[in-house]
């Protein structure tokens, strides 16, 4: 999100090895300027817009209500691969729920663990910021 648009710096930087390894990859845009778009972002000066504009058809509903929203989005998330997992992943069934978080993404990581994970615990079973 640090660029302005929605980027999945792990999954481009480590996905044969993830795939190697059985796993599944969930990608999670919590902040507002990723859906949305940000005003002078590096995205928008190169033309590249927000995920509601780049797939209007699949996206173009999306209504988020801001950043302070993030971390319950990000919960959420968390919490729907728990409970629903099986669903959501085409039968797979998950074994362990990694929160991974790089950049800005990772200061607001920082944030929910250290502020909202003792009140939920078990939502993630580990964090790597």
């Amino acid at each position: 999100m640090t660029a302005g648009i929605d980027a999945p710096a792990a999954w481009l930087n480590s996905h044969l090895q993830m795939i190697r390894d059985g796993m599944a990859y969930v990608g999670v845009d919590a902040q507002a300027g990723g859906i949305n778009g940000e005003a002078g972002s590096i995205a928008t000066a190169a033309g590249t817009g927000p995920i509601k504009e780049s797939d209007p058809a699949r996206y173009g509903s999306l209504d988020h209500p801001g950043d302070s929203y993030s971390y319950s989005i990000f919960q959420q998330a968390g919490q729907a691969l728990h409970t629903a997992g099986q669903r959501l992943l085409g039968g797979l069934r998950p074994r362990r729920v990694l929160a991974l978080g790089e950049s800005q993404s990772a200061f607001r990581m920082v944030t929910y663990i250290n502020a909202l994970q003792p009140r939920s615990p078990g939502i993630f079973d580990a964090y790597f910021v």
